[in-house]
């Protein structure tokens, strides 16, 4: 019984299309149609890896790691190398593990020219059981000869020891991903079943409130409503002292600059008072020299008519200084003055 290709199979689909494009590619060139197999986060052709639970194709660990990053986020366990067929299991551990060998698995619906275990059976010492199947009935075909039927019985035999394994990996990739599934099955109804458990206990605690508790609910509601309106009112009150702090700054800043013309002022009407204290104290000084000359000469008049041997002298000759301004216009004393009988 020939393992045939499951329809709704997404891994299946993914192997059979990336070697149906490396046959292509291998045989006619590459074929840019078939360059639609890519990462599914970052478009990258290289190093790709298939989930068998949900088909997800992602690039390796080696490269930006969505591979890792679909399991972490799905818990699917098991991937596929698409270049050599190997089965990673990410439960082992942080870098996981390989569950399959290489020769272990096997989508029948590849060409079987890029499976080397097909060839097994065969002589490979003999270049004719080197050719392929089609090949080697056509040279059958065309000359008849015992090494054709040879030929084609070793091919019988090979294809038939290939129809078994198949069989057997078949049913060893169905025990997979039956496992696989089963697993994410009891890991998705446990999760059902906890918040189920959840909502449960949500509706239980509600419908068991007592009265008294219903009552304080009501009371907090109130409570935060009437908080609200306080805030309101307190949001209006701060923009109405905003308001007025504007006019009181500007009110400010206009006195600081009245405050500062004043001061100016201030200065220079001290400036001039100083100067004109300065001019004050000079003229004061001048009218006291002045006054001390005048109450000299008069102390000396009442000394000459007191005496009279000064009364009756004669003034023979005077000498007096030229009167001079100093430290600010003050007048010179006068001296040199002689008397004689």
């Amino acid at each position: 019984k020939k393992w045939s290709l499951p329809a709704r199979c997404k891994a299946c689909q993914v192997i059979d299309h990336y070697w149906n494009y490396s046959n292509s590619k291998c045989d006619y060139g590459e074929d840019e149609e078939s360059r639609d197999l890519f990462c599914g986060d970052c478009s990258m052709h290289k190093t790709l890896w298939t989930c068998l639970t949900c088909g997800f194709v992602g690039c390796g660990r080696y490269s930006n790691k969505h591979s890792v990053a679909h399991f972490e986020k799905t818990h699917h366990p098991y991937s596929l190398e698409l270049a050599t067929l190997r089965i990673w299991d990410y439960r082992h551990g942080e870098y996981g593990g390989f569950v399959q060998r290489a020769d272990l698995l096997e989508c029948p619906s590849s060409p079987p020219l890029l499976y080397p275990w097909l060839t097994r059976g065969l002589d490979l010492d003999n270049p004719r059981d080197s050719l392929s199947t089609r090949d080697r009935s056509n040279q059958s075909n065309q000359s008849g000869s015992a090494y054709g039927s040879n030929a084609n019985t070793k091919i019988a035999m090979a294809t038939e020891k290939s129809s078994k394994k198949t069989v057997m990996i078949g049913d060893e990739y169905e025990a997979l991903l039956q496992s696989a599934l089963e697993e994410q099955a009891q890991y998705f109804e446990g999760e059902i079943t906890r918040l189920r458990g959840e909502y449960t206990n949500s509706l239980v605690d509600k419908d068991s409130m007592l009265p008294e508790e219903i009552r304080e609910i009501e009371a907090l509601k109130h409570n935060i409503s009437r908080t609200g309106k306080d805030i309101e009112k307190a949001s209006k009150e701060l923009v109405d002292a905003q308001a007025q702090e504007a006019g009181l700054r500007a009110a400010s800043q206009r006195l600081l600059s009245e405050q500062q013309e004043s001061n100016e002022l201030l200065k220079k009407i001290r400036e001039e008072h100083r100067k004109e204290n300065e001019q004050g104290r000079i003229q004061i000084d001048d009218l006291e020299q002045q006054i001390a000359d005048l109450s000299a000469n008069l102390r000396m008049r009442q000394q000459f008519s007191q005496n009279s041997e000064l009364n009756n002298a004669q003034i023979f000759g005077t000498s007096s200084v030229p009167e001079t301004k100093q430290s600010g216009g003050r007048r010179g004393k006068k001296k040199g003055r002689f008397f004689r009988k």
